[in-house]
Protein backbone atom coordinates (compact mmCIF):
# COMPACT_ATOMS: atom_id res chain seq x y z
CA UNK A 1 0.00 0.00 0.00
CA UNK A 2 2.90 2.31 0.91
CA UNK A 3 4.66 1.68 -2.41
CA UNK A 4 1.24 2.30 -4.27
CA UNK A 5 0.91 5.24 -2.73
CA UNK A 6 5.02 6.48 -3.18
CA UNK A 7 4.08 5.29 -7.04
CA UNK A 8 1.17 7.49 -7.60
CA UNK A 9 3.20 10.65 -5.81
CA UNK A 10 6.19 10.25 -7.95
CA UNK A 11 3.97 9.95 -10.77
CA UNK A 12 1.89 13.12 -10.05
CA UNK A 13 5.01 15.03 -9.30
CA UNK A 14 6.50 14.39 -12.42
CA UNK A 15 3.40 15.39 -14.38
CA UNK A 16 3.37 18.75 -12.64
CA UNK A 17 6.86 18.84 -13.18
CA UNK A 18 6.80 18.23 -17.04
CA UNK A 19 3.50 20.24 -17.48
CA UNK A 20 5.21 22.93 -15.37
CA UNK A 21 8.07 22.88 -18.44
CA UNK A 22 5.85 23.26 -20.87
CA UNK A 23 4.04 26.14 -20.36
CA UNK A 24 7.19 27.88 -19.50
CA UNK A 25 8.70 26.94 -22.70
CA UNK A 26 4.98 27.73 -24.37
CA UNK A 27 5.30 31.41 -22.37
CA UNK A 28 9.04 31.92 -23.61
CA UNK A 29 9.04 31.17 -27.04
CA UNK A 30 5.69 32.40 -27.84
CA UNK A 31 5.99 35.05 -30.60
CA UNK A 32 3.55 36.14 -33.57
CA UNK A 33 5.00 38.37 -35.64
CA UNK A 34 3.16 39.96 -38.80
CA UNK A 35 3.56 42.77 -41.22
CA UNK A 36 1.13 45.44 -41.09
CA UNK A 37 0.75 48.65 -43.14
CA UNK A 38 1.61 51.90 -41.16
CA UNK A 39 -1.29 54.32 -41.01
CA UNK A 40 -0.89 57.78 -42.18
CA UNK A 41 -3.64 59.09 -40.85
CA UNK A 42 -2.26 61.37 -38.72
CA UNK A 43 -0.75 64.06 -42.29
CA UNK A 44 -2.68 66.62 -43.36
CA UNK A 45 -3.83 68.48 -46.27
CA UNK A 46 -2.81 65.70 -48.29
CA UNK A 47 -5.18 66.66 -51.38
CA UNK A 48 -3.67 66.85 -55.04
CA UNK A 49 -0.23 65.57 -53.69
CA UNK A 50 0.39 68.19 -50.69
CA UNK A 51 2.22 65.37 -49.39
CA UNK A 52 5.19 63.26 -50.35
CA UNK A 53 4.40 59.91 -51.42
CA UNK A 54 5.15 57.78 -48.17
CA UNK A 55 4.00 53.82 -47.71
CA UNK A 56 5.53 51.58 -44.66
CA UNK A 57 4.99 48.42 -44.01
CA UNK A 58 6.53 47.05 -40.35
CA UNK A 59 6.74 43.68 -39.30
CA UNK A 60 5.21 43.75 -36.11
CA UNK A 61 5.33 41.33 -32.56
CA UNK A 62 1.73 40.89 -31.24
CA UNK A 63 2.36 39.30 -27.95
CA UNK A 64 2.89 41.90 -24.96
CA UNK A 65 5.96 40.32 -23.35
CA UNK A 66 9.31 41.62 -23.29
CA UNK A 67 10.53 39.61 -26.23
CA UNK A 68 7.82 41.43 -28.25
CA UNK A 69 8.82 44.87 -26.90
CA UNK A 70 12.53 44.36 -27.59
CA UNK A 71 11.78 43.45 -31.61
CA UNK A 72 9.40 45.97 -31.77
CA UNK A 73 11.69 48.84 -30.29
CA UNK A 74 14.34 47.47 -32.65
CA UNK A 75 12.04 47.97 -35.64
CA UNK A 76 10.98 51.31 -34.84
CA UNK A 77 14.53 52.26 -34.44
CA UNK A 78 15.19 50.79 -37.66
CA UNK A 79 12.51 52.02 -39.49
CA UNK A 80 12.90 55.57 -38.44
CA UNK A 81 16.50 55.66 -39.16
CA UNK A 82 15.63 54.64 -42.77
CA UNK A 83 13.01 57.50 -42.90
CA UNK A 84 15.46 60.29 -41.41
CA UNK A 85 16.65 62.93 -43.86
CA UNK A 86 18.78 64.93 -40.97
CA UNK A 87 22.12 63.55 -40.88
CA UNK A 88 22.48 65.52 -37.29
CA UNK A 89 18.70 64.80 -35.26
CA UNK A 90 17.99 61.76 -34.30
CA UNK A 91 14.27 60.78 -34.34
CA UNK A 92 12.20 58.37 -31.86
CA UNK A 93 9.72 56.93 -33.55
CA UNK A 94 8.26 56.01 -36.74
CA UNK A 95 5.80 58.38 -37.01
CA UNK A 96 8.04 61.47 -35.85
CA UNK A 97 10.06 60.35 -38.71
CA UNK A 98 7.29 60.06 -41.80
CA UNK A 99 5.72 63.47 -39.79
CA UNK A 100 9.75 65.15 -40.55
CA UNK A 101 9.90 63.60 -44.41
CA UNK A 102 6.79 65.41 -44.93
CA UNK A 103 7.30 68.32 -43.64
CA UNK A 104 10.71 68.88 -45.17
CA UNK A 105 9.12 68.17 -48.70
CA UNK A 106 6.24 70.88 -48.01
CA UNK A 107 8.86 73.15 -46.76
CA UNK A 108 10.76 72.56 -50.08
CA UNK A 109 7.89 72.69 -52.12
CA UNK A 110 6.31 75.86 -50.72
CA UNK A 111 10.34 77.55 -51.50
CA UNK A 112 10.74 76.01 -54.63
CA UNK A 113 7.50 75.24 -56.08
CA UNK A 114 8.30 74.47 -59.69
CA UNK A 115 11.71 73.31 -59.11
CA UNK A 116 10.77 70.36 -56.29
CA UNK A 117 9.92 67.17 -57.59
CA UNK A 118 7.45 65.16 -54.57
CA UNK A 119 9.41 63.27 -52.47
CA UNK A 120 8.67 59.44 -52.01
CA UNK A 121 9.56 56.88 -49.22
CA UNK A 122 8.85 53.09 -49.34
CA UNK A 123 10.05 50.79 -46.70
CA UNK A 124 8.76 47.36 -46.82
CA UNK A 125 9.19 45.40 -44.03
CA UNK A 126 8.71 41.25 -44.33
CA UNK A 127 9.99 38.10 -42.47
CA UNK A 128 13.19 36.92 -43.96
CA UNK A 129 13.18 33.43 -42.18
CA UNK A 130 12.84 32.25 -38.96
CA UNK A 131 13.06 28.87 -37.21
CA UNK A 132 12.21 27.88 -32.95
CA UNK A 133 15.13 30.47 -32.24
CA UNK A 134 16.04 32.81 -34.28
CA UNK A 135 13.98 35.53 -36.75
CA UNK A 136 15.18 37.42 -39.61
CA UNK A 137 13.28 40.99 -40.43
CA UNK A 138 14.44 42.43 -43.80
CA UNK A 139 13.75 45.91 -44.51
CA UNK A 140 13.69 47.54 -48.27
CA UNK A 141 13.78 50.70 -48.41
CA UNK A 142 13.50 53.50 -51.58
CA UNK A 143 13.82 57.38 -50.98
CA UNK A 144 13.67 59.58 -53.65
CA UNK A 145 14.21 63.48 -52.80
CA UNK A 146 14.57 65.01 -56.09
CA UNK A 147 17.92 65.12 -58.35
CA UNK A 148 18.47 62.18 -60.92
CA UNK A 149 17.89 59.15 -58.79
CA UNK A 150 16.83 57.60 -55.79
CA UNK A 151 18.36 55.70 -52.85
CA UNK A 152 17.78 52.06 -52.39
CA UNK A 153 18.49 49.76 -49.53
CA UNK A 154 18.32 46.39 -47.75
CA UNK A 155 18.66 46.02 -43.84
CA UNK A 156 18.65 42.91 -42.30
CA UNK A 157 17.85 42.82 -38.40
CA UNK A 158 18.29 39.15 -36.37
CA UNK A 159 16.75 38.35 -33.28
CA UNK A 160 16.79 35.81 -30.82
CA UNK A 161 13.05 35.31 -30.28
CA UNK A 162 12.95 34.01 -26.40
CA UNK A 163 14.59 37.10 -25.50
CA UNK A 164 14.03 39.60 -28.53
CA UNK A 165 17.69 40.39 -28.84
CA UNK A 166 19.29 41.81 -31.92
CA UNK A 167 22.06 39.97 -33.05
CA UNK A 168 25.26 40.93 -34.32
CA UNK A 169 27.83 39.46 -36.68
CA UNK A 170 29.87 38.44 -33.17
CA UNK A 171 26.97 36.72 -31.93
CA UNK A 172 25.70 35.01 -34.98
CA UNK A 173 29.28 33.38 -36.09
CA UNK A 174 32.32 31.97 -34.89
CA UNK A 175 36.05 32.87 -35.93
CA UNK A 176 34.97 35.87 -37.65
CA UNK A 177 38.79 36.26 -39.95
CA UNK A 178 38.39 32.64 -41.11
CA UNK A 179 34.65 33.12 -42.08
CA UNK A 180 35.83 36.33 -43.88
CA UNK A 181 38.04 34.08 -45.69
CA UNK A 182 35.34 31.74 -47.13
CA UNK A 183 33.07 34.85 -47.77
CA UNK A 184 36.13 36.24 -49.67
CA UNK A 185 36.46 33.25 -51.94
CA UNK A 186 32.24 32.59 -52.62
CA UNK A 187 32.49 36.86 -53.67
CA UNK A 188 35.28 36.38 -55.65
CA UNK A 189 33.84 33.24 -57.57
CA UNK A 190 30.03 34.81 -58.02
CA UNK A 191 31.87 37.79 -59.00
CA UNK A 192 34.26 36.47 -61.55
CA UNK A 193 37.27 38.08 -59.93
CA UNK A 194 40.24 36.26 -61.79
CA UNK A 195 42.83 34.39 -59.75
CA UNK A 196 45.51 36.39 -58.03
CA UNK A 197 44.02 39.49 -58.82
CA UNK A 198 43.02 41.96 -56.00
CA UNK A 199 39.59 42.63 -54.87
CA UNK A 200 39.58 45.60 -57.14
CA UNK A 201 40.80 44.45 -59.80
CA UNK A 202 37.14 44.57 -61.78
CA UNK A 203 35.99 47.65 -60.51
CA UNK A 204 35.06 47.31 -56.88
CA UNK A 205 36.23 50.11 -54.56
CA UNK A 206 36.73 48.21 -51.17
CA UNK A 207 38.59 50.24 -49.26
CA UNK A 208 42.79 49.69 -49.11
CA UNK A 209 41.68 46.90 -51.40
CA UNK A 210 40.77 44.69 -48.58
CA UNK A 211 38.00 42.78 -48.49
CA UNK A 212 35.39 43.37 -46.02
CA UNK A 213 32.03 41.49 -44.60
CA UNK A 214 29.18 43.98 -45.44
CA UNK A 215 27.53 46.00 -42.89
CA UNK A 216 24.01 43.91 -43.14
CA UNK A 217 23.79 39.80 -42.86
CA UNK A 218 20.25 38.32 -42.96
CA UNK A 219 18.81 34.66 -43.50
CA UNK A 220 16.67 32.46 -45.82
CA UNK A 221 15.61 29.31 -46.90
CA UNK A 222 18.13 28.56 -48.49
CA UNK A 223 21.21 30.12 -46.33
CA UNK A 224 23.02 33.11 -45.16
CA UNK A 225 22.61 36.26 -47.05
CA UNK A 226 25.25 38.79 -48.34
CA UNK A 227 23.91 42.32 -48.86
CA UNK A 228 26.20 44.76 -49.70
CA UNK A 229 24.25 48.28 -50.34
CA UNK A 230 25.05 50.59 -53.18
CA UNK A 231 28.19 52.34 -52.84
CA UNK A 232 29.25 50.30 -49.87
CA UNK A 233 31.55 47.88 -52.03
CA UNK A 234 31.16 49.16 -55.44
CA UNK A 235 30.10 52.37 -57.91
CA UNK A 236 26.03 53.42 -57.90
CA UNK A 237 26.00 51.96 -61.42
CA UNK A 238 26.80 48.44 -59.83
CA UNK A 239 23.45 48.30 -57.65
CA UNK A 240 23.27 46.60 -54.88
CA UNK A 241 25.36 42.77 -54.91
CA UNK A 242 24.25 40.22 -53.13
CA UNK A 243 24.99 36.39 -52.67
CA UNK A 244 23.74 33.27 -50.77
CA UNK A 245 26.01 30.54 -49.08
CA UNK A 246 24.64 27.66 -47.80
CA UNK A 247 23.93 26.59 -44.05
CA UNK A 248 25.44 23.35 -44.86
CA UNK A 249 28.96 25.13 -45.70
CA UNK A 250 28.81 27.79 -43.14
CA UNK A 251 28.14 25.14 -40.34
CA UNK A 252 31.38 25.67 -38.77
CA UNK A 253 30.53 29.23 -38.08
CA UNK A 254 27.51 29.42 -37.14
CA UNK A 255 25.94 29.64 -33.83
CA UNK A 256 23.06 28.57 -34.08
CA UNK A 257 22.05 25.61 -35.51
CA UNK A 258 19.66 27.18 -38.84
CA UNK A 259 16.87 25.15 -40.36
CA UNK A 260 17.62 25.19 -44.00
CA UNK A 261 19.61 23.56 -46.76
Amino acid sequence: MIHKHSFFLQFALAFLALASFLVSCKKTEILTVQVEKFPLDFLKNCENSGCAKLEVFIPKALENEKNSIAINNEVNTTVSALLNLSETDTIATISQAIWSFNKEYQRMKKQFPQETARYEATVDGTISYQDPQIISLMFKSYIFTGGAHGNSSTTFANFVKKSGKRLTHKELFKDITKLKTLVELKFREHFKIPTGESINSTGFLFENDIFKLPSTVGFSKYGVVFHYNQYEAASYANGPLEFTISYQKLKPFLRFPFNGK
